[in-house]
């Protein structure tokens, strides 16, 4: 069964209907820098264009979608928004997003990871007309492309790190101890020494690199069969068998 796992991002949804009828009487080639200075976000050079100050006076307003029902009408944008609504998925109106591709439509959108920090964008997509371009029908598609790398950084699977065992023998119990090894990884995460250090060592080596729990072994464990349990975060310890050792690490007993 896969963990669930959720992922702390904010969606916002835009329409080129908008940011096309700001820039409806410059030419193709000025529309299309425009556009681009949208994505980017390059507002210095965008107020230079021809229609500039509109879209970003639309982009600073306290209400942007009132805003932009005074450039253009919103049908399809108000009808997209209903059914988020609808299904109660929170989103913010920015209709500073343009995507930077002029096969794009209408509806566009992104989602933003928060965890993320500067580099937070996870999502990108919106509704487009590209088949006719490749000898298809001129069909109306909408698509989405996600940053897998950047989504693995920001889900937080809520699952804490299981306790790591090392299984630290002396040096005529190794055989042994490595049987004790196997049956403790059934159940835990758990390494054995295989450098042949000291005991001492073994144990400095646990420490430094973040074990949770030794398990020392030399010829008093073997004739016992009850293995020396030592909290590392502690430094209390104990004689258990392998089993008894699973319970108190997993918290049963």
């Amino acid at each position: 069964m896969l963990a669930s796992v959720e992922l702390d991002a904010n969606i916002h949804v835009g329409s080129l209907d908008v940011l096309r009828a700001i820039f409806c009487d410059v030419d193709d080639e000025t529309c299309a820098l425009a556009m681009r200075l949208i994505d980017k976000g390059d507002f210095d050079r965008l107020g230079e264009l021809p229609g500039g100050d509109c879209a970003i006076d639309l982009f600073t307003a306290t209400d942007p979608l009132s805003e932009a029902q005074n450039i253009v009408a919103l049908d399809h944008l108000l009808q997209v928004l209903e059914l988020l609504d609808t299904l109660a998925v929170s989103y913010t109106v920015d209709f500073g997003i343009a995507r930077g591709l002029e096969y794009y439509t209408g509806i566009v959108f992104e989602a933003y990871a928060g965890a993320l920090g500067a580099q937070n964008q996870v999502l990108g997509g919106g509704s487009y007309r590209l088949a006719h371009l490749f000898g298809g029908e001129d069909v109306p598609s909408t698509g989405f492309g996600i940053g897998f790398d950047r989504i693995i950084d920001a889900v937080n699977p809520q699952v804490p790190e299981p306790p790591r065992l090392l299984v630290v023998p002396t040096n005529d119990a190794r055989i042994y101890a490595l049987h004790v090894a196997n049956e403790l990884r059934s159940s835990l995460v758990t390494d054995i020494d295989v450098m042949d250090r000291t005991v001492r060592a073994q144990l400095a080596y646990a420490n430094s690199a973040g074990f949770d729990y030794a398990v020392i072994i030399g010829k008093k464990e073997m004739e016992t069969s009850k293995q020396t349990l030592r909290d590392l975060r502690t430094g209390e310890q104990e004689s258990l068998t392998i089993q008894q050792i699973i319970d108190r690490v997993l918290g049963h007993k």
